[in-house]
């Protein structure tokens, strides 16, 4: 078995990254079934490949269930989907600890990518909260953006 893997590592060295990727992406397993409004109660929320979208996305899935991912950046290196967590690297929302009505604040995190962890600070954000690198939950933050460094926090392929 390992002669033939052997044999593999020059020939793979030698193709582009676009192909690296095509044959990482079609190792790396569909999604599982989606899980039924009587499994609600029982799921939790992880991460899988999407084929259709070439991306990993988070997912509610069956504790049991196989092919999927603790963390984005686990299917992300996995699936070798070079999408990054972008969301990770953006602006953070409206800093309440500093100016504005600490009634319309709450606590939130965001993600230091050059200590690589979450830090928790006092948010008010309008607008899309998807837009801003700020979470409702540290576990949350952690999960989406720990892992990625200031070389892979970008996606590659913008598309």
């Amino acid at each position: 078995a390992s002669f033939s893997l052997v044999a593999m590592l020059p020939a793979e060295s030698q193709c582009d990254n676009s192909e690296v990727a095509k044959s990482s992406a079609e190792t790396c397993f569909e999604a599982p079934p989606r899980v039924t409004g009587d499994e609600l109660n029982t799921s939790i929320i992880r991460y899988v490949y999407k084929s259709n979208s070439s991306k990993c996305e988070s997912e509610l899935v069956r504790p049991t269930d196989k092919n999927v991912y603790e963390t984005l950046h686990s299917c992300v290196t996995a699936c070798r989907t070079e999408q990054g967590a972008p969301m990770c690297a953006g602006v953070v929302g409206y800093n309440c600890t500093t100016k504005g009505d600490q009634e319309e604040c709450y606590d939130a995190y965001y993600f230091n990518v050059e200590l690589n962890q979450c830090i928790e600070y006092r948010a008010n954000i309008t607008g899309r909260y998807e837009e801003y690198n700020t979470f409702f939950r540290r576990d949350t933050c952690e999960k989406d953006c720990l892992g990625f460094t200031k070389k892979d926090i970008q996606p590659k392929n913008q598309s």
